[in-house]
């Protein structure tokens, strides 16, 4: 597998990047307030109007944006996937039950193993790419011979290779598509303003959803390439680990497909390194902006406006629920090497690549870097090594808990 979260540096864009800002179009003080902003008495005081007391105290009058909001959003949003993710894996596995025979005479009582089940969504795969194919041959027999074996056998090696990607790397595959396809709306100049305001999150506009829409969202072609490859490298492994933690419950559910339990986990991790990160902006870095903005040191517009710029910043990107996936297979694959993208001959336990992962972001917060969202990063990892203690039995208890399913529990 391979590992670039260590290619982190102030020139170089990183395959687990969640980039802040985009272009010289950011807004960092975008928001806008209700409510008044408390006035500020310009009469007699025993205190300068600019002595650092007045201005702590009308730093701490200011109204900070809410909290309630993103928090209500970070959970809603988390729990109707799990919800969603929980009823679609019910229904699939219910639908392949009955298909394998279960609950028929001649299988008695025992149901069809998850092997059995994966198994036939497998066959089913792949007669239902046989079937294409052939409806293909005979679409484009009227084509020359040469663009019709082009296109034959084109479409038989992108058919070979999704069948044998499994459903790890499919899923995978097909979230990087997701995340292309909005790559491709940022290169159109009529879209950039939609984008910019729909799927890039900013901390002080207001806009909640933009923490989900900007975890697909890519405007830099090397970012999208180096967290896809991070994607396609972890994310099958993650997959393979929630499966295996789910047939570990005591008294595991049959299931069919991890699919959408991955698809669950990945927007739920995106969204709570986007609330971390947003949580820090806010409660963190504003009412230090503000105190630096009103400090007697600033003695010119310019040199606050420099000192702003940068501090609270627009991101995007998916590196935070990359790293929640990297550091979940760290933990449940320990022994797996990996190797650095630029130098792919050089390889090291994945534990030391994490592990150096981390603690650069760790030294980016302190040293106060602004190039990539660090926070991000670590709100992805803390999810990551959270899931991989907690996640197989809040799943299964969201299985339980959902409809979809009739069958009892595998004995």
């Amino acid at each position: 597998m391979l590992i670039g979260g260590l290619r982190l540096s102030r020139t170089h864009t990183s395959n687990l990047i969640r980039l802040p800002g985009y272009g010289t179009t950011r807004r960092q003080l975008s928001f806008s307030y209700k409510r008044p902003l408390p006035r500020r008495d310009h009469g007699h005081h025993s205190h300068g109007s600019g002595s650092p007391r007045s201005s702590s105290i009308f730093v701490e009058q200011l109204p900070m944006p809410s909290l309630a909001r993103p928090t209500l959003f970070f959970v809603g949003i988390s729990g109707l996937a799990y919800y969603a993710a929980g009823i679609a894996t019910n229904r699939d596995t219910q639908y392949w039950l009955e298909k394998l025979g279960a609950g028929q005479w001649w299988r008695g009582l025992t149901l069809p193993g998850n092997i059995e089940l994966q198994r036939a969504r497998i066959l089913d795969l792949k007669q239902r790419l046989t079937e294409t194919l052939s409806t293909l041959r005979d679409n484009t027999a009227a084509l020359p011979l040469a663009a019709r074996q082009f296109v034959n056998r084109t479409a038989y090696i992108a058919a070979n290779n999704w069948l044998g990607a499994g459903e790890g790397r499919q899923t995978c595959i097909t979230i990087t598509g997701l995340c292309a396809s909005i790559f491709v709306a940022w290169q159109i100049p009529a879209l950039r303003g939609v984008m910019r305001r729909h799927f890039l999150h900013d901390p002080l506009s207001g806009r909640h959803y933009t923490m989900a829409t900007s975890i697909f969202s890519h405007s830099a072609f090397m970012h999208l390439a180096f967290n896809s490859v991070a994607l396609l490298s972890f994310g099958s492994a993650a997959n393979s680990l929630l499966r295996k933690q789910q047939a570990l419950t005591p008294s595991p559910l049959p299931e069919s497909t991890s699919m959408y339990h991955f698809m669950a986990f990945f927007l739920t991790a995106g969204l709570f390194s986007s609330y971390v990160s947003h949580i820090i902006s806010t409660r963190v870095r504003l009412p230090a902006l503000l105190r630096s903005l009103t400090s007697p040191s600033m003695r010119a517009d310019a040199v606050a406006a420099s000192r702003a710029h940068g501090i609270i910043a627009p991101s995007l990107g998916a590196s935070g629920a990359i790293y929640a996936a990297v550091t979940a297979s760290a933990l449940a694959f320990p022994d797996a090497n990996v190797s650095l993208i630029f130098l792919p001959f050089v390889s090291l336990p994945i534990g030391a690549g994490v592990g150096g992962m981390v603690c650069l972001d760790i030294v980016g917060i302190i040293r106060g870097w602004r190039t990539f969202d660090h926070w991000a990063h670590l709100g992805g990892a803390s999810f990551g090594i959270a899931y991989y203690q907690y996640g197989a039995g809040f799943w299964d208890w969201v299985r339980r808990h959902t409809p979809g399913l009739h069958l009892a529990p595998i004995q």
